[in-house]
C-alpha cells in the first residue's frame, strides 16, 4: 500500500486500486483537479478466520467470544479511516442487501463489541482469568493466539493491532505477526495458522460465500492448499441448504434458503466478520479522462475487478489534442 501511494502521489502511475490512507489529504488534495478516488462499499466482507483444527478455536463459544472482544468501530476509525462500516452480523455486504436477514435477532448477534459477554463465554468455556490478567484452562495452559496478516497491507496490519488489543483486554494472550504475502498465503491456505484476516468468495447471490465458509466438501487436510474455507469448518446443515440452493431456480426459494444459510452461519460462527471491503480506486486525469466515479458509476474504478477494467478502458479519452499528438509520437 505504501509503495502504491507514493507512486500515485509522485505521478508515476495514473490508475490504481489500493488502500490509500487519508486519501483526501495525501492524494486528492495534492491536485484536486486531476487526482480522483472512489471507494464504494460494494466489496465483500473482510473476515477474521479462526483455524477450527486448532483447540480451542474449534469451539463455537470461543470463536463467538473472540468476536465480541473486537471493537469494529475502532477498526473502522483507526485502520480504515472511516472508509467503511462495521460488518453486518451475517457477513453480507451492502451488495447483498436484498438477500440479508434483517433484523438479526439480538440473541444471535455475536458480531458486536461486548467484552463483558465475551468474558462470560470464556469463563463458561473453562478459561479462568488469573491475577496476571491472562486466561488459562483447567491444566494451567494460557489461552494464547497469533493474529497474522500480510505485512505490506497497512490497513489490515492496523486492524490486526486493534483486534489484538481487544483480545488482550478480555484476557487472551495475543501477538500480531505480519508476513510477506507469499508466506502468509501459504500458511493460511494450508491451515497452519491461529487467527488471520482474509477475504471471502463473492458471487451474484450469497451461495458462493457461504459455500466457501461452511461446505464440508471444501475442507482440505491441514498441510494441503485450500482455495477456500481456510478455517476448515464443516457444516452438514449448511451442506444440505447449499444442495437445495443449487437445485432451485425459484427466486423466492433461493431467498428462503439464503436466510437458512445465514442462520446456520450465525449459529456456528465459521468465520468472524469485521467490515465490508471498499472497492479501492484512484485515477489521475491529467492525461486521460473518462474514469468512473460516484457521479458516473458505469463500473468500479478499481483495476482489480476483472472484467470491468476492459469496459473502463473503452471509455478513456485523451484529455486534449496535445496529448493525442504526444501519444502518436511515442514509439
Amino acid at each position: 500500500n505504501d509503495q502504491v501511494t507514493l507512486a500515485l502521489v509522485q505521478g508515476d502511475i495514473d490508475w490504481a486500486g489500493a488502500f490509500v490512507p487519508a486519501v483526501e489529504r495525501t492524494y486528492i488534495g495534492r491536485s484536486p483537479e486531476h487526482h480522483k478516488a472512489w471507494f464504494p462499499l460494494v466489496g465483500d466482507a473482510v473476515m477474521l478466520y479462526a483455524n477450527t483444527t486448532v483447540a480451542p478455536l474449534d469451539r463455537t463459544d470461543v470463536r463467538k467470544a473472540i468476536s465480541m472482544a473486537i471493537d469494529r468501530e475502532k477498526i473502522v476509525q483507526v485502520a480504515m479511516y472511516d472508509y467503511t462500516v462495521p460488518s453486518h452480523p451475517t457477513g453480507l455486504s451492502d451488495g447483498y442487501t436484498k438477500w440479508r436477514l434483517d433484523p438479526v435477532p439480538e440473541e444471535m448477534n455475536w458480531v458486536r463489541h461486548d467484552p463483558q459477554e465475551a468474558g462470560r463465554l470464556l469463563d463458561a468455556a473453562g478459561f479462568v482469568r488469573g491475577d496476571d490478567g491472562l486466561r488459562r484452562d483447567s491444566e494451567g495452559n494460557v489461552l494464547s493466539v497469533e493474529v497474522t496478516t500480510p505485512a505490506g497491507w497497512s490497513d489490515w496490519v492496523r486492524a490486526a493491532q486493534v483486534i489484538s488489543r481487544g483480545l488482550r483486554d478480555v484476557g487472551i494472550e495475543t501477538r500480531v505477526k505480519g508476513r510477506d504475502f507469499t508466506a502468509w498465503y501459504d500458511l493460511v491456505t494450508k491451515g497452519e495458522f491461529s487467527l488471520s484476516l482474509g477475504w471471502v468468495n463473492s458471487g451474484p447471490t450469497p451461495y458462493r460465500m457461504y459455500r466457501a465458509l461452511m461446505d464440508p466438501d471444501s475442507v482440505e487436510p491441514v498441510g494441503t492448499t485450500a482455495s477456500v474455507n481456510w478455517a476448515r469448518h464443516a457444516s452438514e446443515a449448511a451442506k444440505a441448504a447449499l444442495k437445495a440452493f443449487e437445485a432451485s431456480a425459484d427466486p423466492s426459494a433461493q431467498l428462503a434458503l439464503s436466510h437458512d444459510l445465514q442462520r446456520i452461519f450465525l449459529e456456528e460462527a465459521p468465520a468472524i466478520p469485521l467490515f465490508p471491503s471498499a472497492s479501492w480506486g484512484e485515477a489521475n486525469t491529467r492525461w486521460v479522462t473518462g474514469f468512473p466515479s460516484a457521479d458516473d458509476p458505469y463500473v468500479r474504478l478499481s483495476p482489480n475487478t476483472a472484467p470491468e477494467p476492459l469496459l473502463l478502458m473503452t471509455r478513456l479519452q485523451w484529455r486534449d489534442a496535445e496529448m493525442i499528438q504526444y501519444a502518436e509520437a511515442m514509439p
